[in-house]
């Protein structure tokens, strides 16, 4: 493996990944949901020298680096862009018709917020781009200058939680009608101006602006919805999934196809027996989710915010 590469990416919680999703020995199919710069994968295939990985992006940057890094392991790794969304479409493309885990990583990596043309760091000027797939065609700039203040609104709401969103949405449509919105130093001006931040030691609010933004941008969180969903179901019975999220949206979801998955009937309590026939497909590994230790936060302020979810399925 290129060194070069790998050094440049740390991924987020990799020894309990190690831990809780592959197996010391015995090889196994693994999906890696959210590949990037391949950091998890590299450790994963480590470990065990007999697992077969399929890694899916739709990062055409990060997928460029991750087929270089993997270039020596063909017969090993399989590399496919897609959304993670599509991942049971892409393992049955490739003839999978289960897996023994699957890896999800939820967020932006570092280097997408380290380049200044990707737009998705507010302490970086730049375009007002975000989208994960440069091929995309809606980007931020998109939707700040062509949203209503209504839609703009439960944009700044529902993805950023942001108190005052309308009053914030309201400012966009008002400055656009001056001059469009290009830049993320001008948007990000605007949310300090207009939003000020909200709560002591809490984050500048320019960083709930960006991630309401860019959640709108890639769809994000219909997206893990589908992607948790559609592993669960590509589980083979004692096979894993670990999904790694970094704000309460994101955990939410995920916390709640869990809950749901592990629990036999989903009737109101009041009834006397069970009408819908619902039957556990899965068991908690971690009643909690896992948090990164200390001295990895030491060593990686952006996993600070890291939660990860463990589930087995058992039928």
């Amino acid at each position: 493996m290129k060194d070069s590469i790998e050094m440049i990416h740390v991924p987020v919680m990799a020894k309990e990944v190690l831990e809780y999703l592959v197996p010391a020995q015995g090889g196994g199919r693994i999906i890696d949901g959210t590949l990037g710069f391949g950091g998890h994968s590299s450790a994963i295939i480590r470990k065990n020298p007999l697992v077969e990985l399929l890694g899916i992006d739709r990062d055409s940057y990060a997928l460029n680096h991750s087929r270089a890094l993997f270039a020596d392991h063909a017969g090993r790794v399989t590399i496919i862009k897609a959304r993670f969304s599509e991942l049971a479409d892409v393992a049955a493309s490739i003839g999978w018709n289960y897996v023994d885990g699957v890896l999800l990583d939820i967020g932006v990596s570092s280097h997408q917020i380290d380049e200044d043309f990707r737009g998705f760091s507010f302490r970086r000027n730049g375009p007002l781009d975000m989208r994960m797939d440069s091929e995309e065609k809606k980007t931020a700039s998109y939707i700040l200058n062509k949203s209503s203040v209504e839609e703009l609104s439960e944009i700044f709401k529902n993805y950023g939680e942001i108190s005052g969103a309308y009053k914030l949405a309201r400012a966009v449509v008002e400055k656009r009608g001056v001059k469009p919105w290009l830049s993320t130093k001008e948007f990000s001006d605007l949310c300090e101006e207009v939003l000020p931040s909200q709560r002591r030691n809490g984050p500048p609010v320019a960083t709930l602006c960006f991630q309401a933004l860019r959640i709108a941008v890639n769809d994000e969180l219909n997206e893990l919805d589908k992607a948790v969903k559609g592993a669960i179901r590509l589980l083979k019975k004692g096979g894993r999934i670990a999904v790694i999220s970094y704000h309460s949206l994101e955990d939410r979801i995920v916390k709640n196809i869990f809950r749901r998955e592990s629990t036999d009937c989903l009737c109101n309590v009041k009834l006397p027996i069970c009408k819908c026939g619902h039957k556990a497909s899965v068991k908690l590994i971690t009643k909690k989710p896992l948090a990164p230790t200390a001295e990895e936060i030491k060593d990686n302020r952006r996993a600070s915010s890291a939660k990860m979810r463990v589930a087995e399925k058992i039928v």
